[in-house]
């Protein structure tokens, strides 16, 4: 199938001059150029279970940036993994490779629809993620990039959300990044499109793991949503006279701890565990319980997001981002917006702003990659077609790993 698609785009391609095309092939455009144009790209997302491809086009002048999503697609497989309370290695792969081709169909179909039938350049995520899932898009995308001629961007998925929020909105450099999703927790001190100062990470599980272990230990159907947002579709806050006591502690709360720069998630998943399974609960007490979960998580999240704030100097971060799969959480929003009024009362007026992405562009998705390729390539990156998919790859490491070309086809 993926034959066809290079086929019904290569012939478009013939039309573009061999001059031209050559100035492609060796990725050597002038700075300029890049600066006054328009890019397209093509982007694959596969880092877990949902498959997902995008097109996305940026358009620089010298007075603005607009961005725009053309088309988004992805299947999700969620539901079919329920029965084994968590993504099946296995099956997923066999998801992907069963899906992405014809992802890729639809979505090139859908930017042909509007007048898009050229790509600049093909993007797909290389990592952090599970290998399975990243090899069926990484393969796939170099096939795209060999086929029709055009270069290669393996990008940092954890990058991607970093940079997410300016896809949608005019958001600048420097700003403080949450990054909240079932594989990371992070505070990343986000000060350009390369440099990325991890503040505080996680020292053992991320929160959305965490989220989806008490979905699971509570029981809750999933409903075609990853468990914790099934969690937070299913909580309540409405206390009654027999469930006052379930409340967990907040993670790392004690004076020696609370300013140590590691989120923890491990110990408030053991003591869900053992309330639940030690603790009959009636469904008004389940709900209840749920919703404490999440406040306990989040009142962690929101005590180091204020630390690292009082420490940053707040006269050149003007957003606070929250990005990742938890970033669609209601109840983190709110306590992350209560935080800054905190910080607003207890140390300096600020006109700090907190953003999120739009609900799409927090999980994950391949628009995303796509704009952040397009910011690499602009910066003078590719990929070559070597390079392999990574499983922990740091935010603040993104050009130690090899692969990376500069414009001049020179490795990094």
């Amino acid at each position: 199938m993926l034959c066809l698609v290079y086929n019904s785009i290569l012939c478009k391609q013939r039309r573009i001059s061999l001059k031209v095309l050559q100035q492609f092939r060796c990725w050597n455009i002038s700075k300029t150029f890049l600066s006054y144009r328009t890019l397209t790209a093509l982007a694959i997302e596969t880092s877990c279970d949902d498959t997902s491809v995008s097109v996305v086009r940026t358009s620089d002048s010298s007075s603005h940036c607009q961005n725009e999503i053309i088309c988004l697609n992805t299947h999700r497989t969620i539901s079919k993994y329920e029965a084994y309370g968590g993504i099946h290695p296995t099956i997923v792969i066999h998801e992907h490779q069963k899906n992405l081709a014809k992802v890729i169909q639809r979505t090139i179909s859908d930017a042909a629809r509007s007048g898009i039938t050229d790509f600049d350049l093909i993007a797909v995520t290389r990592g952090p993620g599970m290998i399975g899932p990243l090899a069926v898009g990484l393969n796939t995308a170099k096939g795209l990039a060999v086929g029709l001629q055009k270069p290669l961007l393996a990008v940092h998925h954890m990058q991607a959300h970093a940079l997410a929020v300016q896809l949608e909105k005019s958001i600048d450099f420097p700003y403080l990044n949450i990054l909240v999703s079932g594989g990371h927790t992070m505070l990343v001190y986000s000060n350009s499109l390369l440099n990325h100062e991890i503040i505080v990470t996680t020292s053992d599980i991320a929160v959305g793991d965490y989220l989806d272990k008490c979905a699971k230990y509570l029981g809750i159907p999933w409903d075609n949503e990853m468990p914790a947002a099934a969690l937070e579709q299913f909580a309540s806050p409405e206390i009654n006279s027999t469930s006052y006591s379930l409340k967990p502690p907040i993670p790392l709360n004690t004076r020696e701890k609370v300013h140590s720069a590691s989120f923890s998630f491990s110990g408030l998943e053991s003591y869900a565990c053992r309330i639940i399974r030690k603790t009959p609960l009636n469904l008004s007490e389940k709900k209840f319980f749920a919703y404490q979960l999440q406040y306990a998580a989040f009142q962690h999240i929101c005590q180091k997001t204020l630390l690292a704030l009082k420490r940053l100097d707040l006269s050149k971060v003007k957003y606070l981002v929250c990005s990742g799969g938890v970033a669609r959480n209601e109840l983190l929003k709110k306590m992350l917006n209560d935080t800054l009024m905190v910080l607003q009362f207890e140390h300096q007026p600020t006109d700090i702003k907190l953003v999120y992405p739009s609900p799409d562009i927090c999980s994950d998705n391949a628009a995303m990659i796509g704009y952040t390729a397009i910011q690499m390539f602009k910066a003078g990156y590719t990929s070559s077609f070597d390079v392999e998919p990574i499983r922990k790859w740091p935010i603040n490491q993104i050009l130690t790993v090899e692969g990376w070309l500069t414009k001049k086809n020179k490795k990094v």
